[in-house]
């Protein structure tokens, strides 16, 4: 059901707004501002969205505060190379493009907007936040330019728990080629106190890096067996840790094969073995299930329409045929309380929904098909519901506790999918300028409205509400729904909010 605006004075102001967005000359060409608009995209941090000014040098925060749009600024004299947000919201973490003195910096900014400035002795290019988010790797990541000479097994461990934050370095020998990635596990707590497990992926190795309290070790566990064709590249890793043990899980391109790799950190030397148990040609996607039984691997594979659910304590798995591709694995809990499945493809019309619990019992019988007119390019998850992007013009809405799909219509080119508030929120582009819908998926009700705001993407704004932001020419606009409903009575606007303290030039 569409939303009229009944507030025709932010209505005039949107459109105002957007005629100002789209003269981009008239502001970036104006002798009356003495610097360029250099404005990123926003990240959630706390209640906060914290847009960068690099050409000012400083941190723009805009958060609610008695239901109006408050802002503030911090000077923050960094040209990231990297960013990574701690999967809490708590902390921004920005790694510097300078490698000044022999040191590169490292940002990691509070959503009070106060930054706490570690160095680095050489320099990095990648991040990566642990998921508990109480550490960060630093690595030397693929296609960034590097400053000078590195060392590509090289890698940084920061504690942002400790005060102070503490930083340990490890160079893992036997590392012959470019990392492809990093990973750093759960913390492990050991007699001598907590340890991490930071691991590099290369291609046809792993790297570990065990980074206790007052000494790190590192070990290279190869992934292809001697005079094989090295040529084994990982795809994705999943760490659960136990104890004093790190167990990683990992599919690759060149293999057929899941990988089981336990790592115990309790021996003097890391005590690391390797099971390698047949899976299915070319897998494509892995998902660990806690099921009944025991832990499972569920993989989907790119060389033939195949689910595979292994059980690593035995080696042993049972393998389904599936009537169409599928390269993705979504998993949730039904209504009924047990583990499912989602699978799909990329420009596939056919999905499967799969019962986890039955598949070594009933195996084809524990997996439906799912039917969409048109293939899915996008899949974005809440609860039991999700929202199936279709080329980017069509949507649908898919009930899987109750088997039901449903297409939706008139949200033109999607631009952008956020799950806020318990429900589905979707930007569109359409003729008309932006549409903006929340979709209600439990009982599959949606709302719509029209925007004159050229938006380019859906945050969060605070604990319940909505805001879509646009950075036009680089001066910033924000319009924000506090209360996360489509009421245009209660939306806040902020234009132009990169200029304050703009000066003339002489």
């Amino acid at each position: 059901m569409p939303v009229t605006p009944r507030a025709p004075h932010l209505a005039g102001r949107l459109l105002i707004l957007a005629l100002l967005l789209a003269l981009p000359a008239c502001i970036e060409g104006n002798p009356a501002f003495s610097r360029s608009l250099q404005l990123s995209s926003p990240v959630e941090v706390g209640d906060s969205l914290a847009f960068l000014d690099s050409g000012r040098q400083q941190l723009i925060r805009l958060r609610s505060a008695d239901g109006k749009i408050a802002q503030d600024a911090t000077p923050l004299a960094i040209d990231p190379l990297a960013t990574a947000r701690t999967p809490d919201g708590k902390l921004l973490l920005l790694l510097d493009t300078a490698f000044d003195k022999g040191h590169q910096q490292l940002a990691i900014v509070s959503a009070s907007g106060a930054a706490d400035w570690l160095q680095f002795s050489t320099a990095f290019s990648g991040l990566t936040v642990a998921d508990d988010a109480a550490a960060v790797v630093a690595y030397h990541a693929p296609d960034k330019t590097q400053s000078g000479l590195v060392i590509s097994a090289e890698l940084a461990l920061v504690d942002l728990a400790a005060s102070p934050r503490k930083v340990q370095m490890a160079t893992i020998a036997g590392i012959s080629t470019q990392p492809l990635a990093a990973h750093v596990s759960p913390p492990l707590t050991l007699p001598d106190g907590v340890h991490r497990l930071a691991w590099l992926e290369t291609t046809s190795a792993l790297g570990l890096a065990d980074f206790g309290p007052t000494a790190t070790r590192t070990v290279v566990v190869p992934l292809a067996t001697a005079g094989a064709a090295a040529g084994i590249v990982p795809k994705r890793t999943v760490a659960r840790v136990t104890g004093t043990v790190a167990d990683l899980y990992l599919i690759a391109t060149g293999s057929n094969d899941a990988v089981h790799i336990t790592v115990d950190l309790a021996p003097a030397t890391l005590a690391v073995s390797l099971d390698q148990i047949a899976s299915g040609p070319q897998p494509a996607d892995l998902a660990l299930m806690d099921t009944t039984a025991g832990l499972r691997i569920l993989t989907v594979h790119a060389g033939a329409p195949q689910l595979a659910l292994l059980n690593p304590a035995t080696g042993t798995g049972t393998a389904v045929t599936l009537t169409s591709p599928s390269r993705h694995i979504q998993p949730y809990t039904g209504a009924d309380g047990k583990l499912h499945a989602l699978l799909w493809a990329d420009n596939v019309a056919t999905l499967q929904r799969v019962d986890i619990e039955d598949i070594e019992k009933k195996k084809g019988k524990a997996i439906h098909d799912v039917q969409a007119s048109l293939g899915v390019s996008g899949v974005t998850a809440l609860a039991g519901q999700f929202l199936l992007q279709h080329n980017g013009v069509q949507l649908s809405a898919y009930d899987a506790d109750n088997d039901r799909l449903t297409a939706l219509t008139g949200m033109g080119t999607v631009r952008d999918v956020r799950v806020l508030g318990g429900a589905m929120w979707v930007l569109g582009a359409v003729a008309s300028g932006m549409r903006l819908a929340r979709i209600d998926l439990a009982n599959l009700t949606a709302q719509s409205m029209e925007l004159n705001l050229p938006a380019t993407g859906i945050a969060a704004w605070g604990s319940t509400g909505v805001a879509l932001w646009s950075l036009g020419d680089g001066s910033g606009a924000l319009l924000a729904l506090p209360t996360g409903a489509l009421d245009l009575d209660t939306a806040e606007l902020a234009q132009g909010f990169a200029l304050a303290g703009t000066t003339e030039a002489p």
